[in-house]
């Protein structure tokens, strides 16, 4: 043996140092022996697996090592057998360290990349710096489309060219072949695809993942050149890494995609279940979406509760069809809905002929609320009167008070639920706008939690005792949301409605009776003077209890 392992080993030769530079850039732990088996190079620990290493076809030593360790053992050999050839194996080694330096790079870059194309266009930089070439393609098969896709192009000769490089019937065999291979140019001309100049020689590396070929890199150089199999093989390399990484970002894209696919399916289920769940009712029980609720849960808000009806609906519907009934339904929805959420509340209910909605902020904008819808339906009158049809009027009551919303029902079916006397209570406030002949009311509770009392025009109705109540409640009128000649004649008899209620339930009816009348001879149109002014006239004629104190009690709801 002309050559000993050991000689080209020891510290200061420059394989020592390759071997160094190796373990450092592959982060891989390895230690060699010779034929006697004694360490010659690092240090031995544990029980790897073996390399041997050839040299002149007899076995002179073995890498120890995992991952990479195979290749070392074939660069000792090589080594070896070059040691004879001291001038060149220099150059050499330098040179296949620049290759494996430079595919370690390439895999760095790789890491930091997820997008296919990028992957592409780094895979073609690379390969056209390591090997001589003047134009690269990398064609991709889409095996749905079966055709062929221009993913990256360098140089003018494919560039120029992509949409007939892609409708190439060979080079399609060629990617489905799989093998990487060093053919003649001609096979270019062979697809008919004009305008590529002649090619002596072509360089080709399949994209392969799991055995499965998704594409091709391609490599040509219009200067006469010959390519080895060494510049096959790196191409190979490279190829394979960017097969990997193209995998990897094409299954990330997917994934992305079909992420964003599912949350704009749970978007648009959310958007549809919170049109039937207001999205404050889930809110207030401390959750942000649907899907978070369940049977049980409930909180205690102190909130307003306004009720709307359309007054005299059964007359109103009888005179349409149901499909007209239906459509004017949703008309009056879709413009008093929007008047609520405006005003911070929400639509906890429709209830065909009106509608429930709680607000949870300040009771004033419940009543802000209530007053613009009155003049949305003044407008809603005025496009209703040039379509010939009736006018329609509305009632609202509020009561603010406790209330639980919660969800209730069983494990197959759920419901939002609010449940308070303050509900009831207000539902029968609303009904008294019918008895009082006024447009919106509210009780005590409400009135005295208005901060700015001043931007309203509300006037005192007195106390009443609404139907299964024990305890009775002082309600008040708010006017605002009347025409303006109501509003205006109302303004003008507030004072005196004031003092006319004062002296009805002070029982000096006959006073109080000669006020009411001046007050509906400057407006015939306010009914609830004309209520007091009967009930005033009924009173004088018979003997009222001594504890009598004016609360009115209603027998119906």
């Amino acid at each position: 043996m002309l050559v000993k392992l050991k000689s080209i080993l020891r510290k200061g030769k420059g394989a020592d140092q390759v071997l160094a530079d190796f373990r450092q850039k592959l982060g891989i732990d390895f230690w060699i022996t010779d034929e006697s088996n004694r360490v010659v190079w690092g240090e031995a620990e544990g029980d790897p697996k073996t390399h041997p290493v050839f040299f002149q076809n007899e076995i002179v030593g073995q890498v120890h090592g995992e991952g990479a360790s195979s290749a070392i053992a074939g660069l000792i050999s090589h080594l070896l057998s070059k040691e004879l050839e001291k001038k060149e194996i220099g150059k050499e080694v330098l040179e296949l360290y620049r290759e494996i330096n430079a595919i370690y790079d390439f895999s760095e870059k790789l890491s930091e990349i997820i997008s296919p194309k990028a992957i592409a266009d780094l895979a073609l930089t690379e390969a056209s710096r390591l090997i001589p070439s003047t134009a690269g393609i990398v064609l991709l098969l889409d095996q749905d489309e079966d055709q062929l896709e221009a993913i990256s192009v360098f140089g003018d000769l494919f560039s120029q060219n992509q949409d007939q490089l892609v409708q190439n019937p060979i080079l399609k065999d060629l990617v489905l072949g799989g093998q990487a291979e060093i053919t003649s140019g001609l096979l270019l001309n062979m697809g008919r695809v004009g305008g590529i100049r002649d090619i002596s020689v072509m360089l080709h590396a399949p994209l392969k993942v799991e055995h499965r070929a998704m594409g091709t890199m391609i490599l040509v150089n219009e200067e006469p050149v010959q390519y080895d199999a060494a510049d096959l093989k790196l191409l190979t390399t490279l190829a394979a890494q960017s097969a990997s990484s193209m995998e990897s970002a094409f299954l990330y894209e997917r994934q992305i995609r079909e992420s964003r696919e599912r949350e704009e399916a749970m978007r648009e289920v959310h958007e549809a279940t919170t049109r039937f769940v207001p999205f404050e009712f889930i809110k207030s029980l401390g959750h942000t979406a649907l899907t978070d609720i369940k049977l049980g849960d409930q909180v205690e808000r102190r909130v307003t509760v306004l009720f709307l009806d359309i007054r005299d609906y059964t007359t109103l519907s009888e005179q349409m069809t149901p499909e007209e009934n239906f459509g004017f339904v949703n008309a009056f929805n879709g413009r008093l809905g929007p008047v609520i959420r405006n005003h911070g509340g929400f639509v906890n209910q429709y209830l065909g002929d009106g509608m429930m909605a709680i607000f949870p902020g300040e009771p004033e904008q419940a009543v802000q609320a209530a007053v613009r819808m009155q003049m949305s339906v003044q407008v809603y009158n005025k496009y209703r009167k040039t379509k010939d049809r009736d006018s329609i009027r509305i009632g609202i009551g509020m009561h603010t008070g406790p209330l639980i919303l919660g969800i209730t029902g069983d494990q197959q079916r759920l419901d939002a639920a609010t449940i308070s006397d303050t509900v009831n209570t207000a539902s029968r406030v609303e009904s008294l706008t019918k008895y009082y002949g006024n447009s919106i009311i509210l009780t005590g509770q409400t009135f005295e939690k208005v901060k700015d009392i001043e931007s309203f025009n509300f006037r005192p109705l007195g106390r009443v005792q609404v139907k299964g109540k024990m305890k009775a409640v002082s309600i008040f009128e708010c006017f605002d949301g009347d025409d303006m000649r109501s509003m205006e004649k109302k303004k003008q008899n507030q004072a005196e409605f004031e003092k006319a209620l004062q002296l009805y339930h002070e029982k000096e009816f006959g006073e109080a009776l000669q006020l009411f009348k001046r007050i509906i001879e400057n407006d015939p149109g306010d009914q609830t003077a004309s209520l007091f002014l009967n009930k005033s006239s009924e009173l004088m004629n018979v003997s009222v209890p001594h504890d009598w104190s004016g609360v009115e009690e209603m027998s119906v709801k």
